[in-house]
């Protein structure tokens, strides 16, 4: 969704860390957490879909833009 992500970044699975208790991010809590794991996943989809309206502009100018 970003211009300079790679690919493998954008195809990973969403992970949900606990950061007060692993600072490392090495354990994946997503299943331990599914309601809070959806409910990040949908805000993220929603910030993801309104930046990319922000970005993309039409090929040209409405006629009555003018």
């Amino acid at each position: 969704m970003t211009r300079s992500a790679k690919l493998k970044d954008s195809t990973e699975p969403e992970v949900l860390y606990d950061l007060q208790n692993d600072p490392t991010e090495s354990r994946d809590v997503s299943d331990k957490y599914p309601d809070v794991a959806g409910k990040m996943s949908r805000e993220l989809k929603q910030w993801c879909d309104s930046v990319e309206r922000d970005r993309v502009r039409p090929k040209a100018m409405p006629a009555d833009a003018e």
